[in-house]
């Protein structure tokens, strides 16, 4: 499995390439930081930083960094999508992806994905929509208002930063006329102490494929930022370090 995240990295000085105040997911605030974007695979992980508008538009600053003319401004997603081609191309073995909402409402790269038969599982927000078994293409948030609470699961996606996490979650079916041995599922995933709070998930699998199997492989059910984890190991040498992006 692909886990496609981005994590940040704490500064106190100007000269690290990239290095400026930005939001940081790692701390939940604001700060002096760069923000790295890795996909974690397996033992080892692909990395590149995300270069701010304010580093690519001051060269000079660039040169002092050591980062060369060639390199431009580059979104997150598109950083993402490069190195997960990347690792495609080069015949690495993985079935699954997995990433948050920032990358994970990209239809067209999760069609990407459907094209070359990778399964995934990947955030979106509530705006985005699925075609039912109707041919009518909804918000995904308007799928559920009226789902029984018997096809609903509560599950816990591991242990968080406040203790074990737990949300009660449910699947429906889109686009049900695609392939015999393949289906397309909506996940909902509601707080158990904050019912309000609601995140939706697309799902690309094998027929046979459960709610729970979905469950485990979706994005913040990967303990402790696995990603972070992962790249902290290939720093020490105990694992596979592939540079998935250049």
């Amino acid at each position: 499995m692909l886990i496609v995240d981005d994590t940040g990295f704490p500064k106190k000085g100007l000269r690290s390439a990239g290095v400026q105040r930005q939001y940081s997911g790692t701390a939940g605030r604001t700060e002096n930081c760069q923000i790295g974007v890795f996909p974690a695979y397996a033992t080892g992980c692909g990395r590149t930083l995300v270069e701010p508008t304010s580093w690519t538009s001051d060269r000079e600053r660039c040169r002092r960094a050591g980062i060369g003319n060639e390199v431009v401004f580059e979104m997150k997603v598109t950083m993402a999508k490069a190195m997960v081609r990347k690792a495609i191309a080069d015949r690495i073995p993985f079935t699954w992806v997995t990433a948050d909402a920032a990358y994970g409402f990209s239809k067209g790269w999760r069609s990407e994905f459907e094209q070359a038969d990778i399964f995934h599982v990947m955030a979106t927000t509530r705006h985005d929509t699925g075609v039912t078994r109707w041919a009518l293409d909804h918000p995904v948030h308007d799928l559920f208002p009226g789902l029984p609470r018997q096809k609903r699961k509560r599950r816990s996606c591991g242990e968080g930063a406040h203790g074990r996490r737990i949300y009660d979650w449910a699947r429906v079916e889109v686009r049900p006329w695609h392939r015999e041995d393949r289906r397309h599922w909506v996940l909902p995933r509601r707080s158990v102490s904050r019912p309000e709070e609601i995140s939706y998930y697309i799902a690309y699998c094998p027929a046979g494929t459960t709610l729970d199997e979905l469950i485990r492989d979706a994005p913040g059910a990967h303990q402790n930022r696995r990603s972070d984890a992962l790249c902290d190991r290939s720093k020490n040498g105990n694992a596979l370090h592939m540079m998935l992006h250049r």
